[in-house]
């Protein structure tokens, strides 16, 4: 079956069908933790909002947000104005919003890196990021990336490991190109990145 959520919060108001905690509110779901000023909970539904200095965390990714919705009996969740951080691997940036969906997600105009935050030496900003977290992978869509300031390539598509399973190509992303005469490739790009950017 489901893993149960437990839910505290230093307030408890609301009606019996719809829960309003405010203060320091922790849900807890198997290994999903979220944490926020206020959530409200609607009972029928199976369905929350919470805002104000969100987090969550679960075992592949960490992420602040300003807002976080969702859906604990379909496990649909939209996270807004996003951090975040893999835990598996050193990649990390942020994200306009992230829809999660099971195994699946999707960040919108998202970036990512794994440099620290702080330092960028390297980071792809994206339209769009399909996250396969069962499979190990992510694919940006309409993404640059940049090196500093510089955007020095420019994909339709790339598809680039999230997790630490030894993915043939590891280094090197696939990238397709379809011209509108169909023509399709595929090649590895080298990153030829000095060993210092992956300090």
């Amino acid at each position: 079956g489901q893993p149960s959520t437990a839910i505290e919060g230093d307030q408890l108001g609301g009606t019996e069908q719809n829960l309003e905690y405010r203060g320091n509110v922790i849900l807890r779901r198997g290994d999903q933790y979220l944490n926020a000023d206020n959530l409200k909970y609607d009972q029928d539904n199976s369905t929350y909002v919470a805002d104000g200095n969100v987090r969550y965390q679960d075992s592949s990714m960490r992420v602040i947000a300003a807002r976080a919705s969702g859906n604990q009996d379909t496990d649909a969740h939209k996270i807004e104005d996003v951090q975040y951080q893999l835990v598996s691997r050193r990649g990390n940036g942020g994200a306009d919003s992230i829809e999660l969906k099971g195994a699946q997600g999707q960040l919108h105009g998202s970036t990512y890196s794994t440099c620290d935050p702080e330092q960028r030496v390297w980071e792809l900003r994206s339209k769009r990021i399909d996250v396969e977290s069962d499979e190990g992978w992510g694919v940006a869509h309409g993404a640059t990336i940049h090196i500093g300031k510089v955007p020095v390539l420019y994909v339709p598509w790339i598809k680039f490991p999230i997790d630490d399973q030894r993915h043939t190509g590891l280094l090197y992303p696939a990238i397709s190109t379809s011209g509108r005469n169909g023509f399709d490739y595929r090649q590895p790009i080298y990153l030829n990145l000095a060993p210092n950017y992956y300090a």
